[in-house]
């Protein structure tokens, strides 16, 4: 149905600012009123159809109006260049370019967030937005106008259609029209709702519960954008070592240890080191231990969302072993050359944050310890 539609869109800043203001501005939310202004003007730049004699469709614009404000539209077409060289000049004066053009005839719109255009016929069109505020001022977000005409009577026998189209059956027909063009645009919209980047917070929440994704409320919205936009991956491996380690160090920021009952080497080991290793790593053969550096699980909550998220990536009927590893080296307890504790070449005595005395040491001078 829209196959040859077109329009006008102004939702960024920069398009807004190619507009003439008067006693108002535009920001990164739309346009506004200035402060202290209960009325303003904002002359839009005026639009080529590229074709004389367009007839215009309508005109939809999104925005914030509070109770007791008003926003009034003003539009007129034509095929003179003229007068659309004189609305583009960008050095003549906004109230000059005013004056001109309530001297021509316009079709004025008490609410332009949804209105037929069927009128105005002319490639070029021009006009401009009256913003009324008593209280908090109207916000406009987005203009969209869109080009060229079609009826839903282009779709029926012939002996319904006419060229009037201020006809009253175009006008009714016009309104099931505009909910099937907006029903057709978020339809073509809908893979952006796919785009975690773009996505709003309930975009995504649908998303995770789609690929399903166990407790999202554990994640942060950042967390879950981009955990969201994994998911296909993670999907292919889940159950495996490297989903594991992939989720551990996506919690942490930190590269984590894996450590599974066949890498201790239990057939080889004496009865001493056996009941040690059912004490770190667990008895049973579904048992694994994740080794987390430093003191990334102090919190209840960080732990809880280890466990919460592994749970949904771990093998099932398998059991894991979450250790915060700790900056020490202690016999029998979880220490490990290389990644929590270091053996130092001797050297002179520093105290640091590494090195430590016994209880019962006596600092002496070496001149008490010769006599």
């Amino acid at each position: 149905m829209q196959k040859d539609k077109k329009f006008f869109s102004l939702n960024k800043r920069h398009d807004f600012e190619k507009c003439d203001m008067i006693s108002m501005f535009a920001d990164h939310n739309g346009v506004k009123l200035i402060e202290n202004a209960s009325k303003g003007t904002c002359i839009l730049k005026p639009l080529d159809s590229f074709e004389k004699g367009m007839v215009w469709d309508r005109i939809s614009m999104r925005g914030l109006v509070p109770d007791g404000s008003k926003i009034k539209g003003f539009f007129h077409a034509t095929d003179s260049e003229e007068a659309y060289k004189l609305i583009l000049d960008a050095y003549r004066d906004p109230k000059e370019k005013m004056a001109f053009m309530k001297t021509l005839e316009v079709l004025e719109i008490e609410d332009p967030a949804d209105a037929l255009l069927h009128t105005l016929k002319g490639r070029y069109l021009i006009g401009w937005l009256s913003v009324f505020a008593s209280g908090d001022t109207p916000v406009i977000e987005r203009i969209r106008i869109h080009y060229p005409y079609q009826s839903l009577l282009d779709y029926l026998p012939e002996v319904f259609r006419t060229n009037d189209y201020s006809d009253f059956l175009h006008r009714y027909l016009s309104i099931y029209r505009t909910l099937l063009m907006e029903l057709e645009e978020e339809v073509d919209l809908s893979p952006l709702h796919l785009l975690t980047e773009h996505g709003s917070e309930a975009d995504v929440n649908w998303l995770a519960e789609t690929l399903g994704l166990e407790s999202p409320e554990i994640w942060s919205f950042e967390e879950l954008k981009n955990r969201v936009s994994q998911a296909t991956r993670l999907s292919g491996i889940r159950g495996t070592r490297p989903a594991i380690e992939e989720i551990s160090s996506f919690i942490t920021g930190l590269e984590c240890f894996i450590i599974e009952q066949h890498d201790l080497g239990r057939k080889s080991a004496d009865a001493y080191l056996n009941v040690l290793y059912d004490r770190l790593y667990g008895k049973s053969h579904a048992d694994f231990t994740i080794l987390v550096p430093e003191d990334k699980l102090a919190s209840e909550q960080i732990y809880n969302q280890m466990k919460k998220a592994l749970d949904s990536v771990k093998p099932s009927f398998t059991n894991a072993r979450l250790v915060s590893l700790q900056p020490y080296l202690r016999l029998d307890q979880h220490a490990y050359l290389g990644i929590n504790s270091t053996i130092n070449k001797p050297g002179r005595l520093v105290l640091d944050n590494r090195s430590s005395l016994p209880y019962k040491t006596v600092l002496a001078d070496c001149a008490e310890r010769k006599m």
